[in-house]
């Protein structure tokens, strides 16, 4: 069984370098439109409007934040969490396409981020994981 895809859907070289994670997300900004969020191995994360249609995906915003690849994401309410191949935390507002914080919370490659429960939960290649509270990363409180 084979499966085609309409050359048309195909978009090479949307990042330099491989495509490590990708989410869909909707209802950013009081809007019901669908956004594809993708993180590449070039360490940008690039923000993509959806068709509703199904006729593809055109490009809205790259957020340069970093050298190092993006290889996991979350999202919550309005905040992007990127996990990144040196071991950093991106903290992104999708309202404001702001970078507001990168955290250090590894060693190693991030490889998966959860976001849930008022916590961050990260995993990196060393085996660890992390259980940080969402407010202190987004300095909305100390701690």
């Amino acid at each position: 069984m084979y499966l085609e895809i309409n050359p048309q859907h195909i978009i090479q070289y949307a990042h330099f370098g491989y495509v490590y994670c990708m989410l869909i997300v909707g209802g950013l900004g009081g809007g019901e439109d669908e956004m594809l969020i993708s993180g590449g191995g070039d360490g940008d994360v690039k923000t993509w409007r959806t068709d509703p249609s199904g006729s593809g995906i055109t490009p809205l915003r790259t957020l340069e934040g970093s050298d190092s690849s993006v290889l996991s994401m979350a999202v919550n309410e309005s905040f992007l969490y990127c996990g990144l191949s040196d071991g950093d935390i991106s903290i992104w507002d999708l309202e404001t396409f702001q970078l507001i914080r990168s955290v250090r919370e590894h060693r190693n490659d991030v490889l998966t981020v959860s976001v849930g429960g008022g916590d961050v939960l990260t995993g990196s290649a060393t085996g660890y994981v992390r259980v940080s509270d969402i407010l202190c990363w987004r300095q909305v409180r100390n701690c």
